[in-house]
């Protein structure tokens, strides 16, 4: 069913890293701001995880399973035109 290639996995990390940096950075830069002693707290690791678990069922589900059969119904809506 989840055909996931070493591609897939590469995209995946890739990513996940991105947003996970992107909203580490957003939140350091954030308590800075607002002068909380705790710069890293329980909060940020929970979005971190929730981020993490997020961008792989979105790959998992959204990419591996829903696109290619959206591009097959766009495919025969194109060749029916």
């Amino acid at each position: 069913m989840l055909n996931i290639t070493k591609c897939d996995i590469v995209e995946i990390i890739t990513e996940g890293h991105r947003f996970l940096i992107h909203i580490f950075l957003v939140t350091l830069i954030n308590n800075i701001f607002n002068d909380e002693q705790q710069l890293i707290s329980s909060t940020l690791v929970k979005t971190l995880l929730a981020t993490a678990i997020a961008v792989i069922l979105y790959h998992l589900l959204i990419k591996r399973l829903l696109e290619p059969k959206l591009k097959l119904l766009k495919k025969i809506c194109d060749d029916e035109k």
